[in-house]
C-alpha cells in the first residue's frame, strides 16, 4: 500500500498498481518482469521495490519511483529466488527472503552502487515472506510450513542480527502451512495460513506481547492459497 492510498500487486509477469481513493478500482500495469515475486513501498519516499524471477540467472530487483519511473536495478550471484521484500521504515535497508539459499539478505541502501550481506541464515528453511514491524523487528515463514516454526530477527543495535524462535506451531492441526505475514503498528503479527495436510485456511493473527494465536479471522477461511 502507497501512502497515497494506491495498492501494488505482485502477479505473474507483472506488477499491478490499483487506484485509490475513488468510486472504481482503476487497474494499470505499473512494471512488467519475469516471475514476479513481491513487492514493497517505502514510505519515507514513495518509491516501489518489486522483487523478479525464480533464478539467479534470471533474479532481479528493481527500484521505481510511484509513477513507475526505474530508479534502479539490483543484482547479484546471491540473490537466488527471492520470494519476499521488506523495507525499513526510514528506507535504509531491503530485506530479501531468498528462498532457495536460505537465508535472509540486507541491502544497504544507504551507499551506492547498494551493498549486500547476509543478515541471517535459515538452515533448513526455505524463507518465503518477511515483514518488518515498527522496531525492525523481521518475522519470517518458511515455505507452506515444511519446518514448523516461525522465526524473528532482531537487530542487536552492534550490525548483528539476534535469531529466535517466534512461533512453534509443531503440535498443531489447525494451523499448519503459514505462507504469508504481516506485522503492524500496535504489536501484531498476522499470518495467512494456507488448506494444507488437514489444515484450516485463513488469516490467524498473533500478539507478540504473549504469543496467542488467535483462531482465523471469520471470512479470511476462504483464503487458501
Amino acid at each position: 500500500v502507497h501512502p497515497s492510498g494506491d495498492v501494488y500487486v505482485a502477479r505473474g509477469n507483472e506488477v499491478v498498481r490499483y487506484l485509490f481513493p475513488g468510486d472504481t478500482v482503476d487497474p494499470t500495469v505499473f512494471a512488467t518482469g519475469s516471475k514476479v515475486q513481491d513487492v514493497c513501498v517505502d514510505w519515507s519516499t514513495g518509491d516501489v521495490w518489486c522483487s523478479f524471477g525464480t533464478l539467479t540467472s534470471a533474479t532481479e530487483i528493481r527500484q521505481y519511483d510511484e509513477f513507475g519511473a526505474l530508479q534502479q536495478t539490483i543484482t547479484d550471484a546471491a540473490i537466488i529466488h527471492p520470494r519476499s521484500i521488506a523495507i525499513s521504515r526510514d528506507g535504509t535497508l531491503l530485506l530479501v527472503a531468498n528462498s532457495s539459499a536460505q537465508n535472509v539478505l540486507a541491502i544497504d541502501l544507504t551507499v551506492t552502487p547498494p551493498v549486500i550481506s547476509t543478515y541471517a541464515t535459515t538452515s533448513g528453511l526455505n524463507p518465503i515472506d518477511i515483514t518488518l514491524d515498527r522496531e525492525g523487528v523481521a518475522f519470517i515463514t518458511g515455505a507452506y510450513g515444511l519446518i514448523q516454526e516461525i522465526l524473528e530477527l532482531t537487530p542487536d543495535g552492534m550490525g548483528g542480527v539476534t535469531q529466535s524462535l517466534f512461533l512453534d506451531f509443531s503440535s498443531l492441526t489447525d494451523f499448519n502451512a503459514p505462507a504469508g505475514i504481516y506485522a503492524d503498528k500496535v504489536g501484531n503479527v498476522f499470518i495467512a495460513n494456507r488448506s494444507a495436510n488437514g489444515g484450516i485456511s485463513g488469516v490467524y493473527p498473533v500478539s507478540t506481547s504473549d504469543m496467542t494465536l488467535f483462531p482465523a479471522a471469520i471470512g479470511s477461511e476462504h483464503i487458501n492459497s
